[in-house]
């Protein structure tokens, strides 16, 4: 069976190709970088170059394919400045599902985010049955639900889909340091001055693999999964990080009011030095409405989805970055 791949060099990409290679899967992955291969400890497969927003690189790409999995995509937690978060996350996922169907592809399985659904903390559940994201949410938000109705249209045309919803990702084969593995490495080397009253659900890169090669086969079309793992609070994190041989946690706790107070300063400093800031006022409120009832039950019953203990892949994600020689 042929898979292809679009966002193969992301943190889940590279998790699900090298999944998928194991497998004995024959895997065609999509790359818009690549300088990046040359960097990176890659499994011998088959590579192209293109983008998920020239729809004729697409149906070329998807020439002879069985099943897609879509990952391209622009994250987000400042809103959407230049437009290209709406874009990329919803004309994206609309121009592959249309490639599928050009090339009779039989499936796709498309990834979108836990933030396709509006939720707050006092909800009693969070699962696919939950409010999706609307109007009101951040620009993220509606481009991960507008990616789902792109894709979901394709469905009435023939196409199977199954929509994968993580949480919080975590785990190894994070070369470029997402957002939630930069948080580990500042953790680790102590750059992180103070935490926030804060939790999460965070869930394995490698879990995501494993669900999806399940979703080949085993997911409903048509329906969502939302892949979640274990809600812990950022202060557990810190100490086991500092169990696994970074610095010490910080002392000082603080909550989100205090917090807001330095977003203008943190702003100013990533525009400077051209990095990621350590929050946002968005990431604040994503980390106020942590919900800790973010449900995986269907996951479970129909991909036999099984997350592993998050202390677990902390303690692999630090082991992967000293070994890369990141931290």
């Amino acid at each position: 069976m042929k898979v292809a791949v679009t966002g193969a060099t992301g943190h889940i990409g590279l998790n699900i190709i090298n999944a998928l290679h194991q497998k004995g899967f024959d895997v065609l992955a999509n790359n818009r970088d690549a300088n990046k291969l040359a960097t990176m400890q890659l499994p011998e497969i088959e590579w192209v170059h293109g983008n998920v927003l020239d729809p004729v690189f697409l149906e070329k790409a998807f020439k002879d394919v069985d099943v897609v999995v879509n990952l391209a995509a622009q994250i987000s937690i400042d809103g959407d400045p230049k437009g290209d978060v709406m874009r990329i996350n919803i004309q994206g996922p609309a121009n592959v599902a249309e490639a599928c169907l050009k090339n009779k592809v039989k499936r796709l399985i498309h990834f979108s985010s836990i933030h396709a659904y509006k939720y707050t903390a006092t909800d009693p559940v969070v699962n696919e049955q939950s409010d999706r994201a609307d109007e009101t949410c951040f620009k993220y938000d509606q481009s991960k639900i507008g990616g789902e109705r792109a894709v979901f249209k394709a469905v009435e045309q023939g196409l199977e889909v199954v929509t994968l919803n993580p949480t919080a990702v975590l785990g190894p084969f994070n070369y470029w340091s997402s957002f939630t593995g930069q948080m580990l490495k500042d953790l680790y080397l102590g750059r992180i001055p103070a935490l926030t009253r804060s939790a999460f659900d965070w869930v394995d890169a490698r879990d995501l693999a494993e669900a999806t090669i399940s979703a080949i086969t085993k997911g409903r079309s048509g329906e969502n999964y939302i892949l979640s793992g274990e809600g812990v609070d950022l202060r557990t994190i810190a100490s086991w990080v500092h169990e696994f041989g970074g610095k010490k946690p910080p002392l000082v706790t603080v909550g989100y009011g205090l917090a807001g107070f330095g977003i203008p300063f943190l702003s100013l400093y990533s525009k400077l030095t051209g990095t990621q800031p350590l929050y946002t006022r968005e990431s604040l409120e994503v980390l106020k409405n942590y919900n800790g009832n973010i449900s995986n039950a269907k996951a479970r019953k129909e991909l036999g989805f099984n997350p592993r203990a998050v202390k677990q892949t902390v303690k692999d994600s630090i082991d992967w970055y000293k070994k890369h020689g990141m931290i």
